[in-house]
């Protein structure tokens, strides 16, 4: 149901990788789906108390529920780092693209502030079923795809340690946004991502 133009680059990029993408990562490989493109957005009362700032929402690509005979065939699959994948549950699933695989992707991710707030809410809307953990799968936007172009990393729950750290850093962003007003530009940080931002 959705229209677009399979003459423009970028989608021709897009459709070549989820080609692949999906001969590698199957749709079924993880059990059952919970949801996808799930939205959430935390209660003013939570997302004040919990994270100091009075909204927080977000949008998971996808929630599984895992159980445990997934979890013995993906942890046998050589490369795909799902090691610390223990126990069956409700796991979020991310999709990452990137132009190579930095050798420490895997600690920026575990050290990431959206994979900390997205498992944080989570637990926080639903007490009952917290996640077990967060799956990026990842694929690299190599010219000829193989193998060596698709890999995940698991990143376990957020400790209380990361979790004053995510708190800490919104309250800083959300004072500076207060102080500085929507229009405030961090120069410092032009080109924190291996190239100039589109913002420049």
């Amino acid at each position: 149901t959705v229209a677009f133009d399979d003459t423009v680059p970028n989608v021709i990029e897009a459709l070549r990788l989820y080609r692949a993408y999906s001969t590698r990562f199957p749709a079924s490989e993880f059990g059952t789906v919970v949801g996808s493109e799930v939205e959430f957005s935390l209660p003013t009362d939570l997302a004040v108390g919990m994270l100091g700032v009075p909204a927080f929402t977000g949008r998971l690509d996808l929630l599984v529920e895992i159980e445990q005979d997934k979890i013995e065939d993906l942890r046998r699959w050589n490369g795909r780092n799902l090691t610390g994948l223990t126990e069956p549950g409700v796991y979020i699933l991310d999709h990452k693209t990137m132009g190579r695989k930095d050798r420490d992707v895997a600690k920026k991710f575990s050290n990431a502030f959206q994979f900390h707030a997205y498992q944080f809410a989570w637990d926080l809307l639903h007490p009952d079923k917290p996640v077990k953990g967060m799956i990026a799968n990842c694929v690299v936007r190599h010219k000829e795809l193989n193998d060596g172009s698709f890999f995940s990393v698991f990143v376990p729950p957020p400790t209380p340690v990361q979790i004053r750290a995510l708190r800490g850093h919104l309250s800083d962003s959300y004072a500076i946004y207060l102080q500085r007003g929507a229009e405030f530009l961090k120069r410092s940080k032009c080109y924190d991502w291996g190239r100039e931002c589109a913002h420049f």
